[in-house]
């Protein structure tokens, strides 16, 4: 997606108490967590950060699973003797 697009997305998801984020967490008993993310100077500066790492996460992980399949058959062995 573009970056329009995700940062309008990140900003609805984030912005008020009635937003998704709020409503997940007061609907998994979190209510101390529901706040306006982006009012407080302390949540609006990490919440970048946090959108980054989603966003290049799966990412990162596709790159970690194409690189376990290549792995040689004895070099998963000598680990799962190792770890026993």
């Amino acid at each position: 997606m573009s970056y329009i697009v995700v940062g309008i997305l990140w900003l609805w998801i984030t912005i008020t108490i009635g937003g998704p984020l709020n409503v997940a967490l007061r609907a998994a008993r979190a209510r101390l967590f529901a706040m306006p993310w982006l009012g407080d100077p302390k949540t609006a500066s990490a919440l970048p950060h946090l959108r980054h790492e989603l966003d290049v996460g799966g990412l990162h992980m596709v790159v970690l699973l194409a690189c376990t399949a290549l792995l040689p058959r004895s070099v998963i062995e000598a680990a799962e003797l190792r770890s026993t």
